[in-house]
């Protein structure tokens, strides 16, 4: 069984204007950091182990990753040094702890995946790896050695997470597991998406806000503590509200996300769009 995981938390997503102070790896996903969601899962199948390497610019994220937020977890982060390539960088990582465990896990921080596949990787003999892909890639967990990580760093250029992956995904011959479900978490888009999908399976309480009586909710649904809801408001199906929201009477939500002290105005239909303080987006 593996019992630790390697989470690399530098991606190709970048900052986005409607969420300026919210680095990707801090993306709100029902009321935690999309990190903590992908290393909650792997909690619950028993790792309790986790090596997560940060860029320089996801330094803003070492007090959410030092939050106790499970039990007798452990996290220990590191950064890409000045001057350091990713592949680099892993290759350290992977060094250090291939001696304390055997068996282990590398994935990123914004792929998620169906629950059938990470058991079955995590009840693995193999160190592994849950191959990063674009939208339209099938993600599969494969066989990986320490030689087959160092071989992967080794060349002039800089390599991306994805291209890393792809790297080592081709030389190795053995897959555990082909995944049935994933996203991979890049846009806003994504985001939704992946909202949507866990609203549908979590079974998490869905209304930690006191609302009124005039309020219909049309699940799924997840509302945070400190959401403000007008009367005669209808929110839902597939919505989230963050803490801080504010939505104004009779205003009509569906198949959106109200983040970051997001607002919306009384008597307005929101549908298919992520607000924030900052701006929104519709989703296509």
């Amino acid at each position: 069984m593996i019992d630790t995981a390697v989470i690399v938390a530098t991606s190709d997503a970048s900052t986005n204007p409607i969420l300026p102070d919210h680095r990707p790896i801090l993306w709100p996903v029902l009321g935690k950091p999309m990190i903590i969601q992908v290393i909650e899962p792997l909690y619950r199948l028993g790792i309790h182990n986790f090596a997560v390497l940060i860029g320089v610019e996801d330094t803003v994220a070492l007090s959410e990753l030092q939050r106790r937020w499970m039990p007798d977890i452990k996290i220990e982060v590191s950064m890409v040094m000045p001057g350091e390539s990713l592949g680099l960088a892993i290759q350290r990582i992977f060094s250090a702890i291939s001696h304390q465990s055997p068996n282990f896990i590398l994935m990123g921080h914004n792929t998620f995946l169906d629950d059938e596949t990470l058991t079955s990787v995590v009840n693995s003999s193999e160190r592994c790896m849950v191959q990063s892909a674009s939208d339209q890639d099938s993600v599969c967990c494969v066989a990986v050695s320490v030689e087959d990580i160092e071989s992967a760093a080794k060349g002039s250029q800089p390599k991306s997470l994805s291209e890393i992956m792809r790297a080592l995904a081709k030389s190795t011959a053995k897959t555990i597991k082909q995944a049935s479900w994933h996203i991979q978490v890049n846009r806003l888009d994504d985001l939704y998406a992946l909202h949507e999908h866990l609203l549908e399976t979590k079974e998490d309480p869905y209304i930690l806000s006191e609302i009124s009586d005039t309020v219909k909710i049309v699940p799924p649904v997840r509302i945070d503590p400190q959401v403000s809801i007008g009367q005669g408001s209808v929110i839902g199906p597939y919505v989230y509200l963050e803490r801080g929201a504010r939505v104004g009477y009779r205003a009509h939500i569906d198949h959106a996300l109200i983040l970051d002290r997001g607002n919306v105005d009384a008597n307005e239909t929101v549908q298919h769009a992520i607000i924030t303080k900052s701006g929104r987006v519709h989703l296509a």
